[in-house]
């Protein structure tokens, strides 16, 4: 069973990167008019490489400045490890009915390089992995 969920998760953020690459790259009237703004940045968050693959190809087409979000205590494979009890996406997603309401997310290491960036941008594009079937 766990490694039915594990395959399943995998999958399902393969799709959802996907989406989100389409969506925001190949829609002609967002894609013009983010290549005609100066100050483009693309901030994302990645646990295993897909989301950071998907912001590097929407960088490569809006010309912008890519920026990841850095956890100060960065997640290893075990902490990513969703079939595991003790793991701590797990935790985390237990700690609340949802991923959003959870009080257990971590600190950000650069985030005032993130708040400066986005602050000169015109375009913010913002990509994340899914978990739990949820926007973190």
């Amino acid at each position: 069973m766990k490694e039915f969920r594990k395959k399943l998760f995998n999958v399902v953020s393969l799709v959802l990167a996907f989406a989100m690459l389409v969506t925001s790259v190949h829609t002609g009237a967002s894609v013009t008019q983010a290549k005609q703004k100066k100050n483009i940045v693309i901030l994302y968050f990645s646990g295993t490489g897909t989301t950071r693959a998907t912001a590097q190809r929407i960088k490569t087409k809006t010309k912008g400045k890519l920026l990841e979000i850095k956890a100060s205590e960065p997640y290893t494979d075990d902490d990513l490890d969703y079939g595991n009890e003790d793991s701590r996406v797990t935790k985390e997603h237990e700690s609340a009915d949802s991923p959003a309401e959870s009080t257990v997310r971590p600190d950000i290491s650069n985030l005032n390089s993130i708040k400066k960036a986005v602050k000169k941008s015109d375009v913010v594009y913002i990509g994340y992995p899914i978990w739990w079937g949820e926007a973190p």
